[in-house]
Order: structure tokens, then C-alpha cells, then sequence
């Protein structure tokens, strides 16, 4: 009988052991489960609202002047900032804008309409200057920018300041269905605007040579 007792007593110290690891690796495996539920609320609420760095060709030093955060699927907002990271400007746009750094520091914005429509501004990370809004941009280079006015004037200038650039060139440029698109080639060859272009009701192909310097 005594070996019985000592059996018994033997086994319930076993189980009492193994019911001991079993409760402290349950309590482990609900810690576990607490945390991972929590991790993923978190995750839950932050998921309307996701800070995006738009990569285009901009450095990471540069991603502190620009901040694009997904309000939800068609919301985005775009932020600005100075060099102290003040808010310089501030818009909400229905499609994720695109962003690319040019030479001196400066950051071309483009909202997308829909292939080939686009609007384009410029941000001066320097002197924290904002440019106009332009339509469908022909040509961007060395600070200066050419495209069509809302008269379907030809307008070469500088980006930020039209008084040190400004030249109109006056055609008659075929109506095609994206205005932008009668020019069809755009270089700019030291202090000559280099087009090529169509003109009149009959398309006929132009090309031609402009100082604008």
C-alpha cells in the first residue's frame, strides 16, 4: 500500500508540474495574442492615414522640405516645408502628386488629370518660393519652362520671376485636341528656343529656330 501511496502522490507531483509549465506557457501564448492584437488595432487605425515620401529623383535630405500623407484612396495631402520644417504650403489633391528634384534645389510638383493633362508647379527650397500653376508644360530647362497660354500663345520664361525671362511667340498653330501637343519637339540650344511644330487647319510641319536670350 505504501507503494501505492507513494505512486499516487508521485504522479500528482508530476501532473502538478506539468499543469504548472502548461499554465505558464498558456499565459505566455495569451501575452503573445494581447500584444499581437494589439500591433495590429494600431496598425488598423493608421491605415486611412499613411505618410507617403514620394521617391521620384529626390534625396533623402530633401524629404524633409516635402511630406505627401493618403488621406484615403482618392485624398492625398501635400505638404511643404523650410529649412526649420514651417509649413510653407499645403494642398489636398484626389490623385497621389508626382515629385522630382531639379538642379538648385528646386521641386517640380505635378498633378496628374489623366494622361497627357497635367498641372505643374515649382518650390524653391532656397528662398521657400512657390511658382505659378502651369498646363501642360512643353519644355522644362535651365530655370525656365515653355508652354501654351489659355490664348494658345507660345510662352517661354523663367519658372519664378517672368521679368527675367519672358518671350511670346505668336503662331498659328494647328487645333489639335491637346492644344500642348501642336508642338510637337522643344530644345533649347544655349540662347535659341529650337520648335517644331504644326500649323494651320492642314498640319503642315514647321520647324524653326527662336532667340529668346
Amino acid at each position: 500500500m505504501e507503494k501505492t501511496g507513494r505512486s499516487v502522490s508521485s504522479t500528482s507531483l508530476i501532473l502538478n508540474d506539468i499543469k504548472g509549465e502548461y499554465m505558464k506557457k498558456s499565459n505566455y501564448f495569451t501575452v503573445l495574442v494581447f500584444i499581437s492584437v494589439i500591433f495590429f488595432c494600431i496598425s488598423c487605425g493608421n491605415r486611412d492615414e499613411k505618410i507617403v515620401y514620394s521617391a521620384g529623383t529626390i534625396s533623402l535630405s530633401n524629404e524633409n522640405y516635402m511630406q505627401i500623407k493618403k488621406i484615403s484612396e482618392d485624398n492625398f495631402k501635400l505638404t511643404l516645408f523650410d529649412k526649420t520644417h514651417q509649413v510653407i504650403f499645403e494642398e489636398e489633391y484626389p490623385k497621389e502628386p508626382m515629385t522630382k528634384i531639379l538642379s538648385n534645389n528646386v521641386i517640380q510638383v505635378t498633378i496628374s488629370l489623366g494622361s497627357p493633362n497635367r498641372y505643374v508647379f515649382f518650390y524653391d527650397t532656397e528662398s521657400t518660393k512657390i511658382s505659378n500653376t502651369f498646363y501642360n508644360p512643353i519644355l522644362i530647362e535651365s530655370g525656365n519652362i515653355l508652354f501654351l497660354d489659355d490664348e494658345g500663345k507660345l510662352i517661354f520664361r523663367d519658372i519664378f520671376d517672368q521679368s527675367l525671362l519672358y518671350t511670346k511667340i505668336i503662331r498659328d498653330f494647328s487645333p489639335t485636341a491637346v492644344p500642348s501637343n501642336a508642338i510637337y519637339k522643344a530644345e533649347l540650344l544655349e540662347n535659341t528656343l529650337y520648335i517644331e511644330y504644326y500649323e494651320g487647319p492642314e498640319f503642315k510641319e514647321k520647324k524653326e529656330n527662336i532667340k529668346v536670350k
